[in-house]
């Protein structure tokens, strides 16, 4: 979008974001308050004052209902972009916060001018919250660069630090009871998110993993592209995936992406029961 001449800023939260693929995009560090899902913005309203679209991600967090009545005063259209949030199976996760916060969600997407997902099936969930509704249907982008996979001696993982979200935990525990003759060595690049790159760090040295498990920070444009190419296949343990565009930038670079981790597959070890996500 912005390489189409559109001006795109993003906004984000304390530093847990650093760099943008593209320098063309501002990057916005806006103050906030509270923590975990009660996490606000200060002063909103005046990092979206004069813009013609404000785009919400996720559901059922407190920084999308404080930025969406911000853009109504100001007369700012919003669109949120629910990232699968209302999904049944994730609705039922702490069921009785989430009706609370229910009344909340179906009037901000209810004065939303319209809902983005990535699937029409995505719909009928969202109905379930917000009703009827103006719906994009447009699945979030990626670029497909050419490139032949080479193969290499690690197994890439690139995603947020949500340790229970992206299953990080099933990963290393994984590794653990993997005989050391045949263990892989994991590179992971990320950012900051619900737990931080530090408590990942932390889980491997627990685990006595830190001579094969190397925790790293986010890569973008041609470090990215390096990071898949060069890897001996890409794992993929998110206990949940609305879209997982990251898992589609490997699988277009011809990087192999197992559903599971266990003996049939990236490596092989008795001891491995499988590792199951949600794509």
């Amino acid at each position: 979008t912005a390489k189409a001449g559109v001006r795109i800023t993003m906004l984000h939260n304390g530093g847990s974001l650093s760099t943008v693929p593209d320098p063309v995009i501002e990057l916005v560090d806006v103050p906030h308050r509270g923590r975990g899902r009660t996490l606000r913005p200060s002063r909103i309203g005046s990092y979206i004052d004069g813009y013609d679209l404000l785009i919400l991600h996720s559901g059922y967090v407190a920084h999308n209902l404080v930025a969406a009545a911000a853009a109504r005063r100001l007369g700012v259209a919003y669109m949120p972009v629910p990232n699968g949030a209302y999904e049944p199976v994730l609705r039922r996760r702490h069921r009785l916060r989430k009706r609370v916060f229910d009344v909340a969600e179906r009037r901000m997407l209810g004065r939303a001018s319209a809902v983005q997902v990535s699937f029409a099936t995505e719909i009928p969930h969202v109905e379930q919250v917000g009703g009827a509704l103006n719906y994009v249907v447009a699945p979030l982008g990626f670029e497909n660069r050419e490139a032949v996979w080479r193969g290499g001696s690690y197994i890439a993982w690139m995603g947020r630090f949500d340790i229970e979200h992206k299953g990080i935990d099933l990963l290393i525990e994984a590794l653990a009871v993997t005989a050391p003759d045949v263990r892989p060595h994991v590179r992971m690049r990320g950012i900051d998110a619900k737990h931080s790159r530090a408590e990942v760090e932390s889980l491997v040295r627990r685990h006595a993993m830190s001579d094969w498990v190397d925790v790293g920070g986010p890569v973008f444009g041609a470090d990215k592209h390096r990071f898949l190419t060069e890897a001996r296949g890409f794992a993929l343990t998110s206990r949940w995936e609305s879209y997982g565009v990251v898992v589609l930038e490997a699988m277009s670079l011809g990087v192999p992406c197992p559903r599971h981790i266990d003996s049939t597959h990236l490596w092989q070890s008795r001891s491995v029961g499988r590792v199951r996500h949600r794509s």
